[in-house]
């Protein structure tokens, strides 16, 4: 890692995908130490590189609560940049095979990480989408997006790679806004007595994510 600081490295993409053991080991997965994400993101940090995580939702053990979750541990472990992706099961693969009876829609053009295709195990198809929309809104905010420039700014070397964490950010932001990604935290929908609202799938949108 020293060697990536001194050629000017300013940030990784770091495939976590969920920070359940249990999850990680469904998807064969296990060799991702969750215990050690904390430790690895500090040196990184020291460093002055940035962190970008690919987090993972759908598994079959996730319920509506992951969401808010894994939007706390983010903020606990200083992620500097999300990219929030739905499990989804490729046509022609062993994944794809095992789930056929759950997957209801066959629309290649949804496949694209971002769209609930299948019914998941803990909770509805629609609580995974608005779950999706939910963090990657919230974790986007224009204020968190400062907060995190500003914090990335005073570590070692910070201002070197801070234009590059800034633009990350920020592109992700205008997507949104794009997209105009609202939704609401399907945890919160559920304990309210709203769970139904979302039980017949998710409300695909034909203009986001294509």
């Amino acid at each position: 890692m020293k060697l990536a600081t001194k050629a000017g490295c300013a940030g990784v993409f770091v495939g976590m995908e969920t920070f359940s053991v249990r999850n990680l080991e469904y998807v064969n997965k296990g060799f991702n130490r969750v215990r050690k994400y904390r430790e690895a993101i500090r040196t990184l940090h020291r460093l002055g590189i940035g962190v970008e995580a690919d987090i993972v939702f759908g598994f079959d053990h996730h319920d509506p609560t992951v969401f808010e979750r894994t939007s706390k541990l983010l903020d606990k472990l200083q992620i500097d940049a999300v990219q929030v992706s739905i499990f989804t099961p490729l046509q022609g693969t062993r994944r794809f095979e095992a789930m056929k009876d759950r997957i209801f829609d066959r629309q290649w053009r949804h496949y694209d990480f971002h769209h609930s295709v299948f019914h998941p195990r803990c909770m509805s198809a629609g609580d995974l989408q608005s779950g999706h929309d939910w963090i990657t809104n919230r974790f986007y905010t224009l204020g968190r997006i400062l907060r995190r420039a500003w914090r990335h700014a005073l570590r070692p070397r910070g201002l070197s790679g801070l234009r590059f964490m800034l633009g990350v950010n920020l592109a992700y932001y205008g997507q949104i806004r794009r997209w105009k990604i609202k939704e609401r935290n399907p945890a919160e929908c559920c304990h309210m007595g709203h769970h139904l609202r979302f039980s017949t799938g998710p409300r695909h949108r034909t203009d986001l994510y294509t």
